[in-house]
């Protein structure tokens, strides 16, 4: 997802899609598939190495993942359950004549998951399906310098049809907040609210509540090169797992080193 470039949340939602997770494929289990893409760039003059234009994508992998195949470990096969997705969508920079537009994007998507799909409970399905979009948008500068200074927020926002899925729909939005001083042009701050409503369904067995509630804020200071250090505060106002007695709170802090 592109939020990954632009926000550093470590929080599920903002690389997989709350609706998506247990069936899209990716860290760490891996999987082969086939993908294409399209896309029409123009820009500034035309010039295609600022993109502003609209593209599609979609690809087809190997979908035993979502039935607890360690895909990673394993040999492709195509011939049984497959995950299928397909996203349309568009970018902008700023036109020469409108530098006060900032980047942004937007994307629309879906997906399909064959089976058979089962949890532990019980709850079985031949197959199962959802959607997802999202926005991404810088809103501002803090000063008119070539650094890459700036507020960039975002929104995104999933559902799907399944009687097995962890998660049924969600919602999120945040902002992160670039280089906002200009004597730590490579520091950012952020945070992040993640909205989930889970498969609280007896018949699934997961134990959920109908709903979980997240916060996260985030500070990420450059230390030298490219070594960067993030301390974390994660908040969960309402927990997701039944008999929680109050909201959770923990903090992290790790190291980065971009290469």
């Amino acid at each position: 997802q592109l939020f990954t470039s632009t926000t550093g949340l470590l929080y599920t939602p903002v690389f997989v899609g709350p609706a998506m997770l247990g069936f899209i494929p990716g860290y760490y289990n891996s999987a082969f598939g086939l993908y294409g893409a399209w896309k029409s760039w123009g820009g500034p003059g035309d010039n295609p190495t600022t993109p502003n234009g609209w593209y599609g994508q979609a690809g087809i992998y190997d979908g035993r993942g979502a039935q607890g195949v360690q895909t990673g470990l394993v040999w492709p096969n195509f011939s049984g359950p497959l995950f299928k997705v397909a996203e349309v969508g568009g970018t902008w920079t700023p036109y020469a004549d409108a530098p006060e537009v900032g980047w942004g994007s937007v994307a629309v998507g879906g997906w399909r998951q064959s089976g058979p799909l089962t949890a532990p409970g019980g709850a079985f399905e031949s197959q199962t399906g959802g959607m997802y979009a999202y926005l991404v948008q810088k809103l501002g500068k803090f000063r008119e310098t070539k650094d890459q200074n700036g507020i960039v927020g975002f929104v995104q926002g999933g559902w799907n049809s399944s009687s097995t899925a962890l998660m049924h729909s969600s919602f999120g939005f945040g902002l992160t907040f670039i280089a906002p001083f200009g004597d730590r042009p490579l520091d950012s701050y952020g945070f992040g609210f993640s909205w989930a409503r889970l498969n609280a369904n007896p018949l699934a067995g997961y134990g959920f509540n109908s709903y979980e509630t997240m916060l996260q804020f985030y500070a990420q200071y450059h230390l030298v090169g490219n070594l960067f250090i993030q301390p974390v505060l994660t908040v969960l106002p309402t927990p997701g797992v039944m008999g929680a007695t109050g909201p959770s709170i923990s903090g992290t802090v790790q190291l980065t080193f971009p290469f």
